[in-house]
């Protein structure tokens, strides 16, 4: 797990009405893929790709988008954590192994993230993401 800077986002102007997706840009380059967010706040290099994390920068209903993707930048696996009226702003990450980290949501609000090798569609999908109850998951 690499803490990496080679990724950036384009928002869309803010005339688009729907302000979901970005563009993807690596190392000064626009590339063909677009994720959920308005800009990253982590992003990580992995044995097999990247898991990047972005946010829609809205102080009081943020929204936090977890994206997997290869190394060509095809997207694996996508989740988020918000909720109406709810701020999710991840404010520290931990990676306890090359495939789990405790997220920190600040106020008390841990949640652990699972990155998997193998997956079932629907099932057992690459990215688990669940509260837990304190630090020590």
């Amino acid at each position: 797990m690499e803490p990496i800077s080679d990724f950036s986002l384009e928002p869309p102007p803010e005339s688009q009405p729907d302000r979901i997706y970005s563009w993807l840009w690596m190392n000064g380059r626009r590339t063909s893929t677009r994720l959920k967010g308005l800009s990253l706040s982590h992003q990580f290099r992995l044995a097999d790709g990247y898991l990047l994390i972005s946010d829609f920068d809205c102080p009081f209903e943020e929204v936090t988008v977890f994206t997997l993707l290869d190394l060509r930048l095809r997207k694996l696996c996508s989740r988020s954590i918000g909720a109406w009226y709810c701020s999710f702003l991840l404010s520290g990450i931990e990676w306890r192994s090359p495939c789990h980290a405790l997220l920190d949501f600040g106020g008390g609000d841990y949640w652990e993230l699972n990155l998997r090798r193998f997956h079932l569609p629907l099932l057992r999908p690459r990215l688990r993401i669940r509260p837990c109850s304190d630090q020590t998951a």
